[in-house]
């Protein structure tokens, strides 16, 4: 086990490398808070994907949209459904050929 010893000639050069770390810690304890992620009920769901609340819940029974079931109710993870939608974006005509080197 290493142990690191820091030797100070005086009292001032502590007290900057207190403040120095003091000020770090109140930085870190103020910066905004992380926001959770946004759950959507079917109807959320249905506005936010722009598809039909029974087409979501035919999507859900499939296990083709990443959703939960608490008791009877669907809910959806905003990001997820973000994710969802961001996977399923098609390549342009350019993207297609520069992948297969056209």
């Amino acid at each position: 086990m290493s142990q690191h010893f820091l030797l100070l000639e005086n009292s001032k050069e502590l007290r900057r490398i207190i403040r120095e770390e003091l000020q770090l810690i109140l930085h870190q304890n103020n910066s905004p808070p992380k926001k959770e992620d946004e759950f959507l009920d079917i109807y959320g769901a249905s506005e936010y994907l722009k598809l039909s609340p029974h087409t979501i819940r035919k999507k859900c029974k499939n296990n083709e949209i990443p959703c939960y079931k608490k008791g009877n109710k669907w809910l959806f993870s905003k990001q997820k459904l973000k994710t969802y939608v961001e996977q399923g974006e098609q390549l342009s005509i350019n993207e297609l050929k520069q992948f297969y080197g056209r």
